[in-house]
């Protein structure tokens, strides 16, 4: 044959077969593929056992991801690392060996390089999109059985973790039911581990899987959690929680969470719990085993075996003389005018964000961006009061690139010649880490709010003691490098308090080895009350009392002239607002509010009153 084009003719149909010219390159040479898919076969054929060839059809399954990871594997020699840039079809597309190849991301251990999470599959396409998510969190357990137990190149009868990593995932493939969700196969892999290897790497795998977003907690569906099994902790851990916000003379319950995550037991373990100035213990409430000297609750606990969890919980009654008064709030629905923007570097900017809020309509929201970026917001000035206790707090959640994107909290003395860091100030929801040393990035190297919040909204607090009297402005300052894009950085409900009033509860368990504390703030408001309740005898009824929907006030006899219900959130911001005509029954939709403690004033032509409420 000539060269050229080869003109072919099929019942007088003409069919063109051009010239691939110098740059076409066929996959029979790309080793990659042919690998890939020769593991079609080997996924196909071993999941829920060798009868069933049709059990990788679901939107989960990950059969894509199976045969790049098996390309990859086969392809793999000595010299390689964990980071480098793994693509796949490579040769084939005419890329350079570290290209992307024909996936979203190039395969690499390195989040900066390949992000991808669990929650990546609900907006990546199927079965190639999904399947690359899955090889991404099986390639990095490649790797992390690589560090641990080494390399070697006998590919068929070796023992390092190359070799475990290829019998964990064709085993996991054996063990897997039929049209598995991504937990399901990352269990079947588990349960590998146990049958080859009597659970030795079950802790690796976890945190492996976890990273990624399939840790414990994560459901099917693309659900994500990055949290380990409480027996890989390698600890003793206590947790405390309890309500961020209370009302002076309410009561508080504290909850407590002893784990054992140690592989050996703890002999009776001894919790010291220390209760702040102002509250006063009720005995009762107590659930586990005490005795109290001066303000010192001590627990003493059983023997705990490992991944034994233990909970307490007790009551506290505080004062009403003692609470926080807001001097300047801001949830950003009555306009723009407490702030203003600046941008130092990039591109990135705060703006008003619609219907993604902690409270309400409307929050402050920046993007993380991926070129590098320096912008801020900045408050008006405001006057911390002299003589008592001023703090700061903001609701605020975040998604950033760990360790590399980040934001801080600043504040000025001098009208913005100078700026502090408040870092050494926050007494709740503390930065989350340091962000690396970065030449695009001017935060780099200090302390950030970086990572991700898992999509919830969470407090800081910031005691400002130590300036009272002093004209501040606080700005939230956002950085970001030269990199990957993430959601970014939301802001809501910046309040000043002119005398911050919180109580501050510090658990400490102390075992053979060490002490380990936690601690919970509560910032302590006070109860508004109507100083002429002459509804006391008209009876007022308001139910469900926590409501979810429906806020139904009732009265007990005939009303006169109309009635205004008024619905306020702690910092007293007017939330909701309706006029009824006189009926014995009234109803308020508080559905779109988010969950927390109001107050529902109700004005009458006989009198007015103020009853708390609870939304959930």
């Amino acid at each position: 044959l000539e060269d050229g084009p080869v003109e072919i003719s099929l019942f007088d149909q003409p069919i063109t077969i051009p010239d691939p010219g110098p740059s076409g390159r066929s996959s029979d040479l790309d080793n990659g593929i042919i690998a890939h898919e020769y593991g079609h076969g080997i996924s196909i054929r071993l999941t829920a056992g060798r009868n069933n060839n049709s059990c990788l059809r679901n939107v989960e399954q990950a059969g894509e991801g199976w045969s790049d990871w098996f390309g990859m594997v086969m392809a793999t020699t000595p010299e390689m690392t964990a980071d480098q840039r793994r693509g796949v079809g490579t040769y084939a597309g005419n890329q350079p060996t570290n290209g992307r190849g024909i996936r979203n991301y190039p395969y690499s251990r390195s989040m900066n390089v390949n992000p991808h999470t669990y929650a990546d599959i609900n907006s990546v396409s199927v079965p190639h999109g999904v399947g690359s998510v899955w090889c991404a969190m099986i390639w990095d357990l490649y790797w992390n059985l690589i560090d641990e137990y080494g390399y070697d190149e006998d590919l068929y009868n070796g023992t390092g973790g190359n070799n475990m990593a290829m019998q964990l995932v064709i085993d996991g493939l054996k063990i897997q039911p039929c049209n598995p969700s991504f937990i399901e196969s990352r269990d079947a892999i588990l349960a590998a581990d146990e049958a080859n290897y009597d659970g030795a790497n079950r802790c690796l795998i976890w945190e492996t899987f976890a990273r990624r977003g399939l840790g414990v907690s994560a459901q099917e569906g693309g659900v994500e959690a990055f949290d380990t099994p409480i027996t890989c902790l390698n600890a003793f851990v206590v947790q405390k929680t309890a309500v961020s916000e209370a009302f002076a003379g309410e009561s508080i319950t504290y909850d407590l969470q002893i784990v054992n995550g140690k592989s050996v037991a703890i002999d009776a373990p001894v919790l010291y719990d220390t209760l702040p100035a102002g509250v006063r213990l009720i005995p009762e409430s107590v659930s586990c085993p005490f005795t109290l000297e001066g303000n010192v609750i001590r627990f003493e606990l059983d023997d705990l075996p490992t991944g034994t969890v233990t909970n307490c919980s007790y009551t506290v009654e505080t004062n009403q003389e003692d609470f926080s008064y807001v001097a300047f709030f801001d949830g950003l629905e009555g306009g723009l005018g407490n702030f203003v923007t600046e941008v130092d570097l990039g591109e990135g900017f705060w703006r008003r964000w619609l219907n993604d809020a902690y409270e309400g309509r409307f929050s402050w929201y920046s993007q993380n961006s991926e070129e590098a970026s320096d912008h801020s917001l900045i408050t008006i000035p405001l006057a911390l009061p002299a003589g008592e206790r001023p703090g700061l707090s903001f609701y605020h959640r975040f998604t950033t690139e760990e360790e590399w994107d980040g934001g801080v909290v600043e504040m000025t003395l001098d009208a913005g010649q100078t700026w502090i860091d408040l870092a050494d100030y926050m007494i709740k929801g503390r930065y989350t880490g340091r962000l690396n040393e970065s030449d695009s990035n001017p935060l780099s190297g200090r302390r950030a709010f970086t990572g991700s919040t898992g999509g919830d909204w969470i407090e800081t607090i910031i005691d400002l003691e130590a300036f009272a009297g002093e004209e501040v402005q606080f700005r939230f300052r956002y950085g970001t490098d030269e990199g990957t894009a993430e959601e970014g950085w939301y802001i809501d409900n910046v309040t000043l308090f002119g005398n911050l009033f919180s109580l501050s509860n510090v658990v400490c368990a102390q075992d053979e080895e060490s002490e380990y504390c936690s601690t919970v703030t509560t910032v302590i408001f006070a109860m508004p009350t109507s100083t002429e309740e002459v509804l006391a005898d008209l009876p007022l009824q308001v139910f469900p009392n926590p409501a979810s929907a429906r806020l139904q006030v009732r009265f007990g006899a005939e009303l006169q002239g109309e009635v205004q219900l008024d619905l306020l959130n702690v910092a007293g911001q007017r939330v909701l607002a309706q006029q009824f005509g006189a009926s014995p029954q009234l109803e308020l939709d508080v559905s779109r509010l988010p969950a927390g403690i109001y107050f529902l004033q109700v004005q009458t032509e006989q009198g007015h009153a103020t009853r708390k409420v609870v939304v959930r």
